[in-house]
């Protein structure tokens, strides 16, 4: 990597291999001066001589896997700390106004969960390429074995989705098994909250009680009782099929089902 730009205090630097590199501006101060080194595409054939092609297009998105050093001044002394993240990149108005929500999520609400149900978060960076808006998200890196215990997979999922509402974010794609990854220590981490806002409510599910016994709540949230019915303890053990509430709760069967 290019040590003599790290005079700069804030910003990012992405370099693919030793053809291409990309300079960003921090979305906020807080973030250190960064650098990433590409090493792996999550999809094949998105960059092309080392340009990555989904700066070519409005809307285009990629996860790339590198390696990142980031640089901090502390007690007068030049830090430099290496580690294996994500490089989510983002393309176009639209998804980069997604990243700088989602990276305000990470900076304020999800900050007490990261390390533990989403992934550690070291900053959201923007750029002008050509003449489409980029945004890049670095996180913490995330791949291990999958889960193959059905009840415990969808346990967890109950888990982090609770943990998600308890910190006041609605994920809204909560049912989707790819915003769920594993990691090498056999828990799991949420991911893609370019969607995700801001929600207030008990924090637990109309069916049961939490892991804390806290009481059902007196109004559902339509989000716990999605994720409930998908992959609560009594539901579909496979987690293919919509589970109606026994009968229990006419009103919570008739509404979530067709709204969710």
């Amino acid at each position: 990597m290019a040590a003599q730009r790290t005079t700069h205090r804030h910003g990012l630097e992405v370099s693919f291999g030793t053809v291409k590199q990309y300079t960003f501006l921090a979305a906020s101060p807080r973030y250190s001066w960064t650098e990433v080194t590409v090493v792996d595409e999550s999809t094949p054939s998105v960059t092309l001589d080392g340009v990555p092609l989904v700066s070519n297009y409005e809307g285009a998105h990629c996860i790339y896997r590198g390696y990142m050093e980031q640089f901090e001044c502390k007690d007068g002394k030049r830090l430099v700390a290496l580690r294996e993240v994500a490089l989510k990149w983002v393309v176009g108005a639209e998804r980069v106004a997604g990243a700088k929500r989602e990276a305000g999520l990470y900076d304020k609400e999800l900050r007490p969960l990261q390390g533990s149900v989403v992934p550690r978060f070291y900053g959201c960076f923007t750029s002008i390429i050509g003449d489409v808006e980029v945004a890049c998200i670095v996180l913490e890196w995330c791949a291990g074995s999958p889960i193959k215990d059905t009840f415990e997979l969808n346990r967890q999922r109950m888990i982090a989705g609770l943990a998600l509402h308890k910190e006041g974010v609605m994920h809204n794609k909560v049912l989707d098994p790819m915003h769920y990854i594993a990691v090498n220590d056999g828990t799991l981490r949420m991911v893609g909250f370019s969607s995700a806002k801001t929600h207030q409510c008990a924090g637990t599910t109309i069916l049961s009680r939490d892991v804390n016994g806290d009481q059902k709540p007196s109004k559902g949230c339509s989000e716990l009782a999605a994720l409930e019915s998908r992959f609560g303890v009594d539901s579909d053990q496979l987690g293919t099929e919509v589970r109606l509430a026994n009968k229990i709760f006419p009103a919570f069967d008739a509404g979530f089902f067709y709204r969710y």
